[in-house]
């Protein structure tokens, strides 16, 4: 199906295969052209049965950008380093303003540090 409307208006019309297949691969190409193979990047969850099938589809785009772990946190740097060029690093300590949302970070571990090592940090 391909959207025919505004993005949530849930208006859609059915397209074939080939259609949709042609329509990717425009896009793709308009994509290379535009800002070269190396543009594109597929994280994989680790090794599965259709990664080789993966590998190869980037390697026929020109794109050496792979990448498979069944770690997130190596997703995560791998997705950063590939389109900022390294993982940002927020000054939090020196922040005026910090939203927390979904999380409880005094109580509970974070990928960038305790939240009471940050708060500590800040006092001083």
């Amino acid at each position: 199906m391909r959207r025919t409307g505004k993005k949530g208006e849930g208006k859609f019309e059915h397209i074939t295969w080939d259609q949709a297949i042609d329509i990717i691969a425009a896009k793709l190409t308009e994509q290379k052209q535009k800002y070269g193979p190396e543009s594109l990047a597929l994280l994989s969850p680790g090794r599965r049965s259709y990664s080789p099938y993966l590998y190869r589809f980037l390697q026929a785009h020109g794109s050496p950008n792979y990448g498979h772990s069944g770690i997130c946190v190596v997703q995560r740097t791998f997705a950063y380093n590939y389109t900022l060029g390294a993982v940002p690093r927020p000054d939090v300590a020196k922040t005026k303003l910090l939203v927390t949302w979904g999380a409880q970070p005094i109580y509970s571990g974070s990928s960038k540090g305790s939240m009471k090592r940050l708060l500590d940090a800040q006092a001083r």
